[in-house]
């Protein structure tokens, strides 16, 4: 009886450490600021490859130490003849982990992101799966639509409020249940070390790394990585990621503070 509960024991044990996680992010206003919800600026922005969402190659690096074994997918409705270069380009330049980028074949594939992301969840069979996405366009519904469809897969969906519910002219979605908002790479990571999914060291050199960053940043429109280019619109955002640790770190109560006062405000008034 010993032996047998002990192989339960390690049986279960060999299960949890070979628990396979998958990592499923948008690029566009989700980890490149690309102001899509504003025709011109989408344009101008979409061969730019310095535009980064601060801190969110940093941070799905600390994840990928994490977790060694995770995939990544990238996942946009970007149609592929005209930005799979330029969203190659951007990964890269900004050493994302490496992963697989899924790009629109047509212009006529509305249903695209869903389409692809049940392919992905079909083959990989994940026991965890972490959905990253923003606001502005479809990304609330698809995830939603996608965790009812698989619920036997532990999902984790993180939306970056780019855009406010408030905004008159480029209005963002309302979050759904079970959808966690994020306005930077600091409280997205806050969220994914409460979960595991970022060991307390990697947490730690992130928190030291960024939060003068963030405390000190600059809002502009001009090219490179940024927090909050001008146009964003964080209005809708509430913090919710526990901090106990990062409250430690020299700094952070000032780069909390900078996020909270910035989303309290409409784009251009700051």
């Amino acid at each position: 009886m010993k032996l047998y509960g002990f192989l339960i024991v390690l049986l279960l044990g060999l299960g949890q450490a070979q628990a396979k996680t998958i990592l499923i992010s948008d690029i566009d206003d989700s980890i490149k600021n690309s102001h899509v919800l504003n025709t011109t600026d989408s344009l101008f922005n979409a061969g730019k490859i310095q535009n980064l969402v601060l801190g969110m190659n940093a941070l799905y690096e600390a994840v990928s130490h994490t977790e060694p074994d995770i995939k990544f997918y990238y996942v946009t409705n970007a149609p592929k003849s005209f930005m799979e270069t330029n969203h190659r380009d951007f990964l890269k330049y900004n050493r994302f982990p490496k992963g697989s980028l899924r790009l629109r074949e047509s212009l006529f594939q509305s249903d695209f992101k869903v389409t692809e992301i049940r392919k992905i969840l079909k083959a990989e069979k994940p026991e965890f799966a972490i959905l990253v996405g923003d606001n502005g366009e479809k990304d609330v519904y698809v995830y939603e639509q996608i965790v009812k469809e698989f619920p036997n897969t532990l999902f984790l969906t993180y939306i970056r409020i780019a855009y406010s519910v408030w905004s008159s002219d480029e209005r963002g979605v309302a979050l759904r249940p079970g959808q966690t908002g994020f306005v930077t790479a600091l409280d997205l990571m806050l969220q994914l070390r409460h979960e595991g999914f970022v060991a307390p060291a990697d947490a730690a050199n992130f928190v030291s790394d960024f939060v003068t960053v963030y405390a000190t940043e600059v809002e502009t429109n001009v090219d490179g990585s940024q927090a909050f280019p001008g146009w964003s619109d964080c209005r809708d955002f509430k913090w919710t990621a526990p901090d106990s640790e990062a409250r430690l770190t020299p700094g952070y109560i000032a780069a909390k503070g900078r996020i909270e006062e910035r989303c309290t405000i409409a784009p251009f008034e700051y």
